[in-house]
């Protein structure tokens, strides 16, 4: 089993709290379902991509804060800027099948973000909050 969240799945941002909370929720639930699945041989996988070179940009709905034209510009810019593309999602995630991982986190921002959050938690929350 493989289910895809996002970066936004292990780390909550500013003006994001609803997307946030349902990527947590799909890590969450990956996480129990490779617990009980464990006993019957089956895997499951849990894919978290930062930025992915896709027009889902365009279709962001931005909230709170971040529902400013300027705010707008900044995605576009973050997403405008990635070279991760679908395809190598797809890849990462038949390699995590393969070897069975449970976590997976793709791109730049989805590794930085995995990594300061355990390593330097406090310097991640200063990050996010601007």
């Amino acid at each position: 089993i493989v289910n895809m969240a996002s970066v936004s799945g292990f780390v909550g941002a500013r003006g994001m709290g609803t997307y946030s909370a349902s990527k947590f929720a799909v890590v969450g639930l990956s996480e129990s379902l490779r617990a009980e699945l464990h006993r019957y041989h089956i895997g499951v996988s849990v894919v978290c991509p930062g930025y992915v070179n896709t027009p889902i940009q365009e279709k962001v709905k931005l909230v709170g804060a971040l529902s400013t034209p300027e705010a707008r510009k900044r995605v576009e810019k973050q997403f405008s800027a990635t070279t991760l593309m679908p395809e190598q999602v797809a890849q990462h995630s038949l390699r995590a099948i393969r070897q069975n991982r449970a976590f997976v986190s793709i791109g730049r921002e989805a590794f930085m973000a995995r990594t300061l959050k355990r390593w330097a938690p406090g310097l991640l929350e200063r990050y996010l909050r601007g």
